[in-house]
């Protein structure tokens, strides 16, 4: 029996083109669209190797492209209901929440992300129980966030008093100042320790690289 069109095509598929696609992937409708209906198409033969390929470029990418890659699976889960047998959507949801569940940190925060929160809520894309999961994960590392940005405070303002200090001479009064100081950059240091400890995923956007290769600088502000 003659091979159909669609089978032809799905043979074609490849990883190292699809990564290239995923990499390269645009700000706009028409590339997410597209990149969506190619994963449609070729998901009912290869949709644990699409998933995968799309995991890895999404774990390496900036906050901007994980972003549009998320807009991506969104549109791949939503017309998978319509196009696709309901194991395979339950495979690809389950597949790209695994896959995406660790690495979403950097967006926590961007407006643009709650609300597709708020699109995976309403037209049901993943469970109650995952979005709560993400919920809890985002409530605390923006919590933790804003305590290693006081930190930062802390360390600036020690260095600040530490370098007055050198061009004087130093006092009772004074060496207590330094010895509290000392004290709050322990303190800093510790919880800029821990934070950095973490996952790749859990440093901030301003201290992730730009697309360049520099690196932005971070203001305690």
């Amino acid at each position: 029996m003659a091979e159909s069109g669609e089978h032809r095509a799905r043979l074609r598929y490849s990883r190292a083109n699809f990564q290239r696609r995923l990499s390269t992937i645009q700000p706009n409708l028409e590339s997410i669209q597209s990149l969506a209906q190619f994963i449609l198409f070729m998901a009912p033969t290869f949709a644990s190797s699409l998933v995968q390929e799309w995991v890895q470029v999404f774990t390496e990418s900036d906050r901007e492209r994980r972003l549009h890659l998320l807009y991506v699976a969104n549109e791949v889960l939503q017309h998978a209901r319509h196009r696709l047998p309901v194991s395979t959507l339950e495979q690809l949801a389950s597949l790209f929440f695994a896959g995406l569940e660790n690495h979403l940190d950097v967006l926590f925060g961007d407006e643009r992300f709650e609300k597709l929160m708020d699109v995976w809520q309403s037209r049901q894309v993943f469970t109650e129980e995952q979005l709560d999961r993400l919920r809890r994960r985002m409530k605390e590392r923006l919590e933790w966030r804003a305590r290693v940005q006081d930190a930062g405070k802390h360390i600036e303002a020690a260095i600040a008093s530490l370098k007055d200090s050198e061009s004087r001479e130093v006092s009772d009064a004074q060496a207590r100042n330094v010895e509290g100081v000392v004290i709050k950059l322990e303190e800093a240091l510790q919880l800029v320790k821990r934070y950095l400890d973490g996952p790749d995923e859990c440093a901030s956007p301003e201290g992730r690289p730009n697309e360049d290769g520099s690196k932005s600088e971070t203001a305690f502000v």
